[in-house]
């Protein structure tokens, strides 16, 4: 009796295993093929399709399966996904994901969740082609994480061509249809600032800025809904919250306070808002309490710096879960008559000077190299009853400060400029390269024929300034200025037949600076390069310097740090 009790149970056992996971088989009777799919970031995302088994036989002997048409014109990362498995937790017993593909190309196939969790995916290629292959990955890593949105990139690559993919027989977690989520069933407060203190961007009080748009197609999973109406109020409703970002006229807000945002929410647990200026973007973390309007009212000095206020034009919002926002709008205090201190425009000789805002009171000023004549100084009060007095260095570098007094006598605000000399330039050209051009395959020179296509600044997040074709001494150069890295992107490249990369480069300042050649992956390797301050240096790298890890058969990225 008890060798057959525990017989029961180890079957037991295997049962409950058994039931962790399900398979996505997409027969007509099976399931998948009558979920929603969405297509995204492929080109004109034709849809998913459920044709029949190319290649019947060995490990796959299913009549149907998924057929995705990656397209040239898509992203490398065009994918498809569905919410229709409900909500699942990783757990010891169901993090191991399978599918299987059938694929005429070798490249990365990434599965991917998302959902309360911070998003969780893996990539791993295929080693076959036009033959059924199944691939396996290991979630163990995210055990304890809730997801409700499985994203499948099957060509993670980018592509000269269509591809055609085939998919089938997912092996998931088994999820749980949730129930509808609680909603508002009030308003939010009605806003009490008075209009002309107020930039409206989404209200139902003020005027708002017109052409804004709440739904620009930033590659985001967040299911946007606009006016979605609450207690007779409309609010702009999220849904599968990952990010999301609005976009409207630039505007100076510089004399503004306060930022307000009105929220509700059932089910987030992170929420974050971004105020954002053409290359700059802060977050500010919300506190959530679930279900109850949350009001708040962000100092606009919380974005400074980065954030140029005086030239604002974008919100960006991270989270999860779904999100209710009502109530986005500027405002500011009434200012007293009498103690406004604030300058309107500062200018050093005769031009505003970069990234001006009344609240901002110093600046940091480069001059040309061999700069010797401190810079004139101009100035307009925003108050025209405010005076100012205007104190230059004696010699440069130095600083020069522009004390502002208000029409109280007593209010008073002081702007500094702090002028720095720029670092030397080169005067005369690298050296001309001699190797013929049909042992050459050139991205920069104007010695030889480039490839095409190339784009020398992607933006990668960095805080690099770029300039393209900077002259030096008649020669085109490419300047790059307070850099930390800076990305370059080209046209796949076979350059396993070459022997070396060469490089020249000049610098007054940089203290390290590294080379990186990068493969699909990606996959890169760091070359150091040894610097000689305020003269050309060429440098010719041996191309086994970055293989192993690279594919010289398929170099697609340059980066420097």
């Amino acid at each position: 009796m008890k060798k057959l009790l525990l017989a029961a149970m180890l079957l037991f056992g295997l049962f409950a295993y058994s039931q962790s996971t399900h398979n996505i088989d997409f027969e007509p009777l099976g399931i998948g093929a009558d979920w929603d799919w969405t297509v995204g970031d492929n080109g004109t995302n034709p849809p998913l399709e459920f044709p029949a088994n190319p290649a019947i036989g060995g490990i796959n002997t299913s009549a149907t399966v998924a057929k995705f048409n990656a397209l040239q014109t898509g992203a490398q990362w065009a994918l498809c996904y569905t919410d229709d498995d409900g909500q699942f937790i990783f757990d010891a017993t169901n993090t191991t994901v399978k599918i299987m593909v059938f694929k005429s190309v070798l490249s990365p196939v990434a599965i991917k969740f998302e959902g309360l969790s911070p998003a969780a995916e893996i990539q791993i290629p295929n080693t076959l082609i036009n033959q059924w292959q199944e691939l396996s990955f290991d979630f163990s890593a995210h055990i304890g994480k809730t997801f409700n949105r499985i994203v499948i990139i099957p060509d993670f690559a980018p592509r000269t061509e269509d591809h055609i993919i085939y998919f089938d027989n997912i092996k998931v977690p088994d999820g749980e249809a949730v129930g509808p989520l609680p909603e508002p069933t009030d308003a939010p407060p009605i806003p009490e600032q008075d209009e002309e203190d107020v930039v409206a961007i989404y209200t139902e009080v003020y005027n708002d800025l017109p052409g804004t748009n709440f739904n620009p197609n930033w590659s985001q999973s967040t299911m946007v809904t606009i006016d979605y109406n609450v207690a007779g109020n409309n609010t702009l409703k999220y849904e599968n919250l990952n990010y999301q970002g609005t976009q409207f006229t630039n505007q100076d807000v510089s004399l503004f306070d306060a930022l307000h945002v009105d929220f509700w929410t059932p089910n987030a647990t992170t929420l974050s808002f971004f105020l954002i200026s053409p290359g700059n973007e802060i977050a500010f973390p919300l506190t959530i309490t679930h279900e109850t309007w949350v009001s708040v009212d962000i100092p606009l000095s919380a974005f400074v710096p980065p954030v140029n206020l005086s030239d604002v034009f974008q919100f960006k919002v991270v989270g999860n879960g779904t999100v209710y926002f009502d109530n986005w709008y500027f405002w500011k205090e009434p200012t007293a008559q009498g103690t406004d201190a604030t300058l309107s425009n500062l200018k050093v000789n005769g031009i505003t000077v970069p990234g001006f805002s009344p609240l901002v009171l110093n600046y940091e000023i480069e001059l040309p190299n061999g700069t010797i004549t401190v810079p004139t100084v101009t100035a307009t009060t925003n108050d025209p009853n405010a005076t100012y007095l205007i104190t230059n260095p004696f010699a440069l570098p130095g600083t020069a400060q522009v004390k502002v007094t208000a029409q109280d006598g007593v209010t008073q605000l002081t702007y500094g400029l702090n002028y720095t000399i720029a670092s030397p330039e080169p005067t005369t050209a690298p050296p001309v390269p001699a190797h013929a051009e049909t042992d050459v395959k050139s991205f920069y020179s104007e010695a030889y024929t480039n490839v095409s296509g190339i784009n020398f600044n992607p933006f990668w997040g960095q805080q690099t300034t770029v300039t393209l074709d900077y002259s030096i001494a008649g020669n085109n150069t490419l300047r790059y200025e307070d850099l930390d890295f800076q990305g370059t992107e080209f046209p796949t490249q076979d350059v396993s037949v070459y022997e070396f990369f060469h490089v020249d480069f000049w610098t007054a300042n940089s203290t390290a600076l590294s080379f990186f050649l990068i493969s699909p992956g990606p996959v890169q390797q760091e070359f150091a390069l040894t610097i000689e301050p305020e003269t050309w240096v060429s440098v010719d790298i041996d191309l086994s310097e970055f293989s192993p890890p690279v594919n010289l058969a398929d170099v697609f990225q340059f980066k420097v740090e």
